[in-house]
């Protein structure tokens, strides 16, 4: 029996309703029925009211005692000014509580949703190693940047947090090949990974294999699945931008996770080695939509700050 049920039936059938007051005052009270309590505040007397042959009704339940009398949990509140106050305020901690509980809740279900996602990103495998103490800086231009990176990676959290003056902004790391882009931004990533915020990280490539997969046979991810991996994650890394060219279907998919990203404030971690003319040239590919592909430079340079690696390949210098 729920509680509106419970109400209901002390409502409509008073011959059933009994109190503790009245089975003291009867002499008929036993182990079972609740103690008389009064007011804190005004010492008003408070019964505890019971229903009287319940389990003819509902069978045998807990609460219910050897007479047959399924008592309430607690005593009626008193309508005294004081009491009505505490009880005011009473509630709305009980139910500030639940509320936070709730989130609480939901927020363990999603970081351990996003962990098991985070198992199949390229971060901890392809990137491992890739660490901001590995970086061997040899121009300027990179050593600026590495100092960048380090500061965004060491203040993310606050950066990011609700209400936020720069809550959504995200990195756009721009150079020639072997610039050590993609180092960087796996040792930013891994450094945020280690305060223990989601990220996920993929090359490009492999983010259209995977938006493409989901509608393969026996595929380990559907493509809601994907997208809320892809969008929900507190940061999300895509290497290499512009690498392969997308089809208009994948096209459409990465406009989708970038527009949701920009729209609900959470930051991208890109690499590219296009400038913005050749980056939509690329995703266009001959065969998409040059108006998508536009949106989509336009929002992430629209939701990142840019740093230039410079044009010196990192590799070669002997510093990878």
């Amino acid at each position: 029996m729920n509680r509106h049920d419970y109400e209901k039936m002390m409502r409509e059938e008073p011959d059933i309703r009994t109190s503790n007051v009245r089975l003291f005052e009867e002499g008929t009270a036993n182990e079972f029925t609740p103690p008389i309590v009064t007011c804190e505040h005004c010492g008003a007397v408070l019964p505890t009211y019971g229903l009287i042959g319940i389990e003819d009704l509902v069978g045998s339940i807990a609460g219910t005692d050897r007479g047959g009398i399924f008592w309430r949990p607690a005593p009626i509140r008193c309508n005294c000014e004081k009491a009505v106050r505490f009880w005011t305020t009473y509630d709305m901690l009980q139910k500030r509580q639940r509320e936070d509980a709730r989130l609480k809740r939901e927020m363990q279900l999603r970081d351990e949703r996003l962990s098991s996602m985070l198992d199949r990103s390229e971060l901890q495998k392809t990137f491992a190693g890739k660490t901001f103490e590995s970086l061997k800086p040899t121009t300027e231009a990179f050593e600026i940047a590495v100092t960048k990176c380090r500061w965004y990676a060491a203040n993310f959290v606050k950066l990011h947090t609700e209400g936020g003056r720069y809550r959504g902004t995200g990195l756009y790391l721009a150079g020639g090949v072997g610039s050590g882009k993609t180092h960087l931004a796996a040792a930013t990533a891994l450094a945020i990974v280690e305060q223990s915020v989601p990220v996920v990280a993929l090359r490009s490539v492999e983010l259209y294999q995977r938006i493409r997969a989901t509608y393969e046979r026996g595929a380990l991810l559907d493509e809601m699945a994907l997208m809320q991996m892809l969008t929900e994650s507190d940061l999300l890394m895509i290497d290499d931008l512009g690498k392969e060219r997308p089809t208009d279907w994948t096209l459409e998919k990465l406009f989708d996770v970038i527009d949701r990203r920009y729209a609900e404030k959470k930051p991208v971690l890109i690499t590219c080695n296009y400038t913005d003319t050749e980056l939509i040239e690329r995703l266009v590919g001959g065969r998409g939509d040059r108006k998508t592909a536009e949106a989509i430079v336009s929002r992430i340079k629209g939701m990142c700050n840019v740093i230039d690696t410079g044009s010196l390949d990192y590799r070669t210098r002997g510093a990878a």
